[in-house]
């Protein structure tokens, strides 16, 4: 198993360490293929792949790949870092991220969903409405924020960020988190005015990924 700072290759080179997102049964959510699983002998086998590699993510990649299971992955030498994952010739399980499940998927929805709400609610009290920033507010409930968001969208920049907290909140509530981050990440540039927004919302949703899961930052 590797260390928290990562392991060495045969050549020296230090190994990243790496997570995957897995559907449930750790199926790959675009390949279908089930990976093997550990068991008491130790990580499951290697998993090739016929096409270009096979992927995995480090910490500041998974809001691109979030699913309901998480698993510490081994990568085979040689490995490549791409923008948004790492690539390899194969790959293994080591061990379920056993903080990561369902709910915690189901929560990340939600809490770009409230997020984005409240970038929303902020942009009325600066546009002078008072009433529709503290109706919208008030809701408790993803489908709530649906509601009331969907209606006061416009053409103004409140009204803009109105309409993602709408849309991110409808994807959350249909079990699509990943969706509904990325509608936040999109969201957070028009609510901070600079294209960097886009990253530095991705930055905040790795980081509360990490923390749910337990994952260390160092990694």
């Amino acid at each position: 198993m590797p260390s928290e700072s990562g392991a060495s290759d045969a050549s020296g080179s230090r190994r990243p360490r790496a997570w995957k997102f897995l559907a449930a049964g750790a199926v790959a959510p675009f390949s279908g293929h089930r990976w093997p699983r550990p068991g008491a002998a130790g990580p499951g086998q290697w998993v090739t792949s016929s096409g270009d590699g096979v992927y995995a993510c480090r910490l500041g990649d998974l809001p691109w790949w979030v699913d309901t299971e998480l698993w510490e992955v081994e990568l085979a030498a040689p490995w490549e870092e791409l923008p948004t994952q790492l690539r390899a010739r194969a790959a293994r399980l080591l061990t379920a991220v056993s903080a990561w499940d369902v709910a915690a998927f189901r929560d990340y929805g939600e809490a770009c969903a409230f997020r984005a709400r409240d970038w929303a609610v902020e942009a009325l009290n600066t546009d002078r409405r008072p009433g529709d920033a503290e109706a919208l507010r008030e809701c408790k409930t993803l489908a709530e924020i649906a509601e009331r968001a969907r209606a006061l969208q416009g053409l103004t920049r409140a009204g803009n960020l109105a309409g993602y907290a709408a849309d991110t909140a409808a994807r959350a509530g249909l079990g699509n988190a990943g969706a509904a981050a990325n509608m936040a990440a999109n969201a957070a540039i028009l609510y901070r005015g600079t294209p960097q927004a886009f990253d530095a919302e991705r930055a905040w949703q790795a980081a509360w990924i990490a923390d749910r899961a337990g994952l260390p930052r160092e990694a």
